[in-house]
């Protein structure tokens, strides 16, 4: 797959956990509500930077999200772990951004998803989590790469 399907899924599974948190718990945290709304904006702001997907790319991006949904739903995967797996993604892409605008959008992502995992995992001693984003992580290049 493209390197733009690997940008959008990332984008998308970055709003993703804000829905999964949403619907998940009942937090009713101001600080925890404001980076989840940080990550809805800077997500939306990114969307602006690339173009709208085509139904081929759509169909692609269906199937990738359902064969990552069910790895991490079949390790019973918490909040750390899917926040390390964006952020990984992120880093990644990031390198290969060139252009400032669309560097800048995924930098705003990166930053917010950060806030949520240091919610989460304030002592950075969630190591089993990095674990579980690495393997995700290792699915999500074998499903870029069919």
């Amino acid at each position: 797959m493209s390197a733009y399907i690997n940008t959008i899924a990332t984008i998308i599974y970055a709003e993703a956990i804000v829905s999964a948190i949403n619907k998940n718990t009942t937090c009713d945290d101001p600080n925890l509500q404001k980076i989840l709304q940080t990550i809805t904006d800077t997500c939306e702001h990114a969307y602006t930077c690339w173009k709208q997907a085509t139904d081929k790319d759509s169909a692609k991006l269906l199937k990738l999200f359902v064969k990552m949904q069910q790895s991490m739903i079949e390790n019973e995967n918490t909040p750390e772990t899917y926040t390390n797996f964006v952020i990984g993604q992120l880093d990644d892409l990031i390198g290969y951004i060139k252009d400032p605008y669309r560097r800048a959008a995924l930098l705003g992502i990166y930053d917010a998803v950060f806030a949520l995992h240091m919610y989460f995992d304030k002592n950075l001693d969630q190591s089993h989590a990095i674990d579980n984003a690495v393997d995700a992580m290792k699915q999500w290049q074998e499903c870029i790469s069919m």
